[in-house]
């Protein structure tokens, strides 16, 4: 720590950042200049002062961001540390449907078969989980899931490939800083599961890519259209019926959007006091 001692009146502001040294002591003994009674303010060391201070504000206000999703227990944000503002929340509903948000990214993995003629299965929990009850004499259980992961393996791999001048047409025009997700969707009916189909526009298809790949490397846009899609489709907003579709098909649109759509919905109605 820095002093100086002069016999003239030191600049009344300096009182402001002494208060804030009584704040933060230990992360700022080091920085800042300490003015005694009755001693001058030179311009550069002020700044100095209001300098540290202004850094230690801006670290603080990194640290609440950091605490953003705990302060949105409705939010769950697949990738707050890069996109902040991109989260997900549950869709409105009506009649019997129910929904909860998880926040986390668990995965777990169980065996099929006998050993050694086995296989591994990997699961993982559902970010937004929705149910509903037909009820009546004979309910039946309606279910809708969706989960959002962040592809990390996929931000690279796109990274390099605009580093090296490579031209994806099955991704936006981007400058190599695009985030992407993989997204998967879940719906059945008393525990009969959907069939999801992908597909997409032949301009989009290049070497020996599939009509599925692209739900491995979704862009946030795209992500928001196919759940806006999928929740539509499902008419989770009808207090007169259930929808279930043992086929939802999927398809990317040259301009990134996705359409959901099925050949077979059946509505069923609800039977609720």
């Amino acid at each position: 720590m820095k002093s100086r001692a002069h016999p003239h009146r030191s600049l009344t502001k300096i009182a402001v950042v002494a208060a804030f040294i009584f704040l933060h002591p230990a992360g700022w003994a080091q920085t800042l200049t300490v003015f005694r009674d009755g001693e001058p303010a030179q311009a550069d060391e002020v700044n100095d002062n209001f300098a540290a201070l202004q850094a230690d504000i801006e670290a603080l206000k990194q640290n609440l961001e950091a605490l953003t999703p705990l302060r949105h227990p409705d939010r769950y944000y697949p990738n707050w540390r890069y996109e902040p503002d991109f989260y997900l929340t549950l869709p409105t509903t009506a009649g019997s449907w129910a929904g909860f948000l998880y926040d986390d990214e668990d995965y777990f993995y169980f065996l099929l078969g006998q050993v050694p003629n086995y296989a591994v299965s990997e699961k993982s929990r559902y970010n937004i989980n929705l149910m509903a009850n037909t009820g009546g004499e004979t309910p039946e259980r309606l279910w809708a899931g969706a989960f959002v992961r962040r592809a990390p393996d996929i931000d690279a791999q796109h990274k390099a490939e605009h580093l090296a001048g490579v031209v994806s047409p099955n991704e936006p025009s981007h400058t190599g800083d695009l985030m992407f997700y993989h997204l998967r969707l879940s719906h059945h009916r008393n525990q009969s599961f959907s069939t999801f189909n992908y597909s997409k526009d032949p301009n989009l298809s290049y070497g020996n890519s599939s009509e599925s790949d692209w739900q491995y490397a979704m862009t946030r846009g795209m992500v928001t259209s196919v759940l806006a899609g999928f929740y539509s489709l499902l008419d989770l907003t009808s207090s007169t019926h259930g929808k279930h579709c043992p086929t939802i098909n999927l398809y990317l649109n040259t301009d990134y959007s996705v359409e959901v759509t099925s050949p077979d919905c059946e509505s069923i109605p609800l039977d609720l006091p």
